[in-house]
């Protein structure tokens, strides 16, 4: 099941950088295995780089 957007604001900067990376690592092998869902993580990753920025943190 995907985060939502709420779901989200509650963690810290340092668990959405964390989940980030890890989304990252399974992006890429999700492009293998699992092509379909490379779109649902490309998403993920774009909401936590939101939320990110408007909290003015840096990645």
């Amino acid at each position: 099941m995907l985060p939502k957007a709420s779901e989200l604001r509650k963690k810290t900067d340092e668990e959405l950088i964390s989940m980030l990376a890890d989304l990252r690592r399974d992006m890429v092998n999700a492009r293998a295995e699992r092509p379909a869902n490379v779109k649902n993580l490309k998403r993920v990753i774009a909401r936590i780089k939101t939320i990110l920025r408007e909290r003015g943190t840096k990645i």
